[in-house]
């Protein structure tokens, strides 16, 4: 492999791994705090920029096809976006998913947290079964 072809693969690889760490740390990075979402407004400013898992009731889903952003907001309090999606299909299943009443788990960073909206941004499903206890 030549110097050049090794450079331009370094830097690709740079790129690739400097793009993808919020996705990295939504994957894999340690939970600062879990809430309800009717606790998270009282107790999660300090938490501003941080991975926290909310768990709550869907009250409205919001699809918008064009950007591939579903928001489902938790108790008309908790706003969740999930991003990623690739096709319309792919939206559409996971809009499906999740169905308004149904009682979900999202772990997602804390980009929002005043009286009537608080934010997750980006938010991923999370195992319902896994070990949960909300700072009340």
């Amino acid at each position: 492999m030549t110097r050049g072809v090794t450079l331009a693969l370094i830097l690709a690889l740079g790129a690739l791994f400097a793009g993808c760490e919020n996705g990295w740390k939504l994957e894999y990075g340690e939970i600062a705090a879990q809430f309800t979402s009717s606790s998270i407004t009282g107790k999660g400013n300090p938490y501003l920029g941080k991975k926290v898992t909310v768990k709550g009731k869907v009250t409205r889903r919001s699809l918008d096809k064009e950007s591939g952003k579903l928001t489902m907001v938790l108790d008309d309090k908790v706003h969740c976006v999930w991003y990623g999606i690739r096709n319309d299909d792919d939206i559409l299943l996971t809009a499906e998913d999740y169905q308004v009443g149904e009682i979900v788990y999202f772990d997602g960073f804390l980009t929002k947290c005043e009286p009537g909206k608080v934010v997750l941004d980006p938010v991923h499903s999370r195992d319902p079964t896994a070990p949960f206890e909300a700072l009340e």
